[in-house]
């Protein structure tokens, strides 16, 4: 749905998640108007209420540049590695039977840290020797022996370099309670009337 709706023929998936779902929110926006419900509680009184989201109302941040291939060493393993950006179709392998496949081998690993590994095209160990392993010859490797390994403070390193370039719709809106009248952030959630007619 998505690749037909862009006029331009770019594979999708080598846009970004942003793009993609700004594309989807946008998608919503021409076909049936760019407002919504949520039902959702409070965060301030609990009571449970309706939220209107107006997609128009969620500023946009635009990713003025970025590489398509990083380096990064860890703080923790201090392995280096030289990774491509997410792109949507790393996304889809990701939650696909090929990570279901890792499960029944008894390897354990969410599929954020799969995609991690499908992105990287290069690991230097910090050996003697400084072992380089590639995604070409090594990824099972990597796959089974290294990533499942990998300290959580490397982790949250990747996903903190990986969030700078933050794109699309990053900031939340500003919603008020019918209730107790207090203002909250909402987000832009997806719910089944995303994705149909408002008005119920």
């Amino acid at each position: 749905m998505i690749q037909n709706a862009v006029v331009e023929k770019i594979d999708i998936d080598e846009m970004t998640d942003a793009d993609v779902f700004f594309v989807l929110y946008w998608l919503r926006v021409i076909t049936y108007g760019p407002t919504y419900k949520i039902d959702r509680e409070c965060p301030e009184c609990g009571s449970k209420i309706s939220v209107t989201v107006n997609i128009q109302d969620y500023p946009i941040k635009y990713l003025e540049e970025y590489k398509d291939e990083f380096e990064l060493e860890l703080p923790v393993s201090k392995i280096k590695l030289r990774m491509k950006f997410p792109k949507f179709g790393s996304l889809i392998e990701a939650t696909e039977s090929k990570h279901s496949d890792l499960y029944k081998m008894g390897i354990k690993m969410s599929p954020e840290i799969y995609r991690y590994a499908l992105c990287t095209e290069e690991m230097t160990l910090p050996n003697e020797t400084k072992d380089i392993l590639t995604k070409a010859d090594d990824f099972n490797l990597m796959l089974n022996k290294i990533w499942p390994m990998l300290p959580a403070g490397d982790l949250v390193e990747i996903k903190q370099y990986l969030a700078k370039f933050d794109h699309g719709y990053t900031e939340n809106a500003t919603s008020q309670c019918p209730e107790c009248q207090k203002f909250f952030n909402q987000a832009p959630i997806m719910t089944d009337e995303f994705f149909r007619p408002s008005g119920r």
